[in-house]
């Protein structure tokens, strides 16, 4: 073809018909598509920008459930949602290839009750019956090699339930011996400050002001302020028995309860806003079964509770709400101790030693489950694709995103 006849490249691809670039896309994942081709020129960019493109490919990807699991509160980025919910998807349905296993064992003596993971998922804090707490440095993914381990010997005098980070750089613990302490995450873990109660705490929050909030077994939640020393700023009773979960989102306190039910404190008002918040009855039942809640995710939109009986509860925290929402029975046997949630997936653990991995939709979609035959799981954390699993087995599972 003679050159100076010849179009510019690009006035061909302007040319595809809309139907065709579609199809095209369709063998490609979200990310591809909307940080490369959207770049190839200014028409494919309009065209990606379409919210409704990505609505629908999320709505053949969770085909049969809705997304999201609160339509009314779809206050929703839908493209960022599609990527987020793609990736997810991917990696947990292939879990056995596209991450690698980690024990993080042969530190505790006891079984792990409580761990969290910080710093993009490069650290993992645990803490045990055997009332230490272990600081684990994951290798990088793309290094091969064990992990490092720093170990703060009888950290509580009792047992460690729970874990909870303000930043990168400090954690609280909460223990069975009446106190929760904040450590500073430096070179070595330094306890910064402890708070007192008069009873076993078995759930830490951080809250609004940079408060701290500790659950106990009384049903009593204590709102500490490190910056005004050690003593308590606001005690209340928020349940007739433990309180055995605890959330904090903006000036609202989430609290959990041997009762049966879900209670929220407002603090800036310094009064329960909410009390008595009770489980929904399991599908299939035309009664509630007799069941506490054990674990809770809270986020702007919804707040998800696992009951003792493997149930997940859907509450709406929106406009401050809490209206309850629907009950899924999501395949466990036995009491839910954790869950994550998020724009691309929705994990839980169980006391009958199984996670499974969803997508966040009504119901939740399955997506698979990891069954490893070695214990209980007590909790979990989950940050930037590496899942970290207590287990009273006396260690910690860690499945993390092998590098691309």
């Amino acid at each position: 073809m003679n050159e100076e006849n010849s179009e510019p490249t690009n006035s061909y691809l302007s040319n595809i018909p809309v139907e065709i670039l579609l199809h095209i896309c369709s063998f490609l994942d979200a990310r591809t598509i909307i940080c490369t081709l959207s770049l190839v020129c200014k028409r494919f960019h309009e065209i990606v920008s379409d919210e409704n493109i990505w609505r629908s490919r999320i709505a053949k990807k969770c085909r049969g459930s809705v997304y999201p699991a609160i339509p009314e509160n779809a206050d929703v980025n839908f493209r960022n949602a599609c990527i987020e919910l793609e990736e997810e998807f991917d990696l947990w349905s292939h879990y056995e290839t596209k991450t690698r296993s980690i024990s993080l064992a042969d530190v505790h003596y006891a079984a792990v009750d409580a761990v969290l993971l910080l710093k993009e998922g490069s650290l993992c804090v645990s803490g045990a019956r055997d009332r230490s707490l272990v600081v684990w440095r994951l290798p990088p993914r793309d290094e091969e090699g064990p992990p490092s381990s720093a170990t703060k010997a009888a950290a509580h005098e009792g047992w460690i339930w729970q874990l909870v980070s303000p930043g990168e750089e400090a954690l609280y613990s909460a223990s069975w011996d009446h106190t929760v302490k904040l450590w500073d995450l430096g070179p070595s873990l330094v306890n910064v400050s402890t708070f007192r109660v008069k009873c076993s705490v078995l759930s830490v929050a951080c809250c609004a002001g940079g408060q701290v909030a500790a659950g106990t077994y009384t049903g009593h939640v204590h709102l500490f302020d490190p910056r005004a020393g050690c003593r308590e700023t606001r005690v209340y009773r928020s349940h007739a028995g433990a309180a055995l979960a605890l959330a904090g989102l903006g000036h609202l306190v989430v609290s959990a309860g041997e009762d049966g039910t879900v209670a929220v404190f407002d603090q800036r008002a310094g009064r329960v806003h909410r009390r008595g918040i009770a489980l929904g009855c399991p599908p299939g039942l035309e009664t509630p079964v007799n069941a506490y809640p054990l674990s809770l995710s809270l986020s702007e939109h919804y707040l998800y509770v696992g009951d003792s009986k493997g149930y997940l509860h859907l509450i709406n925290p929106s406009k401050g709400s809490f209206e309850f929402v629907k009950v899924f029975d999501v395949g466990h046997t036995n009491g839910l101790t954790g869950i994550h949630h998020g724009a691309g997936s929705l994990i839980t653990s169980s006391v009958d030693g199984s996670v499974r991995m969803f997508a966040p939709t009504d119901a939740p979609k399955p997506v698979s489950v990891y069954s490893p035959n070695h214990g209980e799981f007590t909790s979990l954390s989950y940050q930037n694709k590496t899942l970290a699993l207590a287990n009273t087995n006396c260690s910690i599972d860690v499945l993390q995103q092998c590098s691309s």
